[in-house]
């Protein structure tokens, strides 16, 4: 029996996958950022291509359970998944307590599009893991590498408090209210 993200996966067309979860995180920020600030921009390098290369990896998981392979035992437990769906809150909630911003576009990174991350790596990276090829091994490890390096590269330019690296390069985005 399929739990949670792996039902989701097996059960939806994968280019519905991509719609929605592209609505769901890229999109979305967008959105919100012209609605809330008057500017639709994403000046993370992490948040544009990590989460587009995490994307794909979930989309190659659809593709691995959709061809019916069994999963271990563990990834068909309901409490697994439970505990994976608590610890992506968890992480969500800490992230929205220790960088709680006024713009709604940076509350719903936190407390939507982290959980969901976080959620799918825990539930998906083991099932690429155990039943795809040793060429799926190895993207999933090149998408792990890049994800984490672009996050590591908006660290170091200091990217991920954007609004601040906007000010930082002269564009305030009052101006665009």
């Amino acid at each position: 029996m399929l739990y949670g993200s792996h039902y989701s996966l097996m059960e939806m067309p994968i280019s519905a996958i991509a719609l929605c979860l592209f609505l769901v995180t890229m999109g979305a920020m967008f959105l919100i950022r012209l609605v809330d600030q008057g500017l639709f921009y994403n000046v993370a390098v992490s948040a544009m291509l990590g989460d587009g290369v995490a994307l794909y990896a979930v989309l190659l998981t659809a593709e691995v359970l959709k061809r019916g392979t069994p999963l271990p035992a563990f990834l068909q437990n309901p409490l697994y998944h439970s505990v994976a769906l608590f610890i992506a809150m968890v992480a969500g909630g800490i992230w929205l307590k220790f960088d709680w911003n006024t713009h709604w576009a940076d509350r719903y990174h936190h407390g939507v599009i982290v959980p969901l991350l976080v959620y799918l790596a825990l539930t998906l990276i083991p099932v690429l893991w155990v039943n795809g090829t040793k060429s799926e091994n190895r993207i999933l490890l090149g998408v792990v590498v890049f994800y984490g390096s672009t996050i590591a590269f908006d660290i170091v330019t200091q990217r991920m408090d954007q609004l601040k690296h906007l000010l930082k390069h002269g564009i305030n985005l009052s101006l665009w209210k």
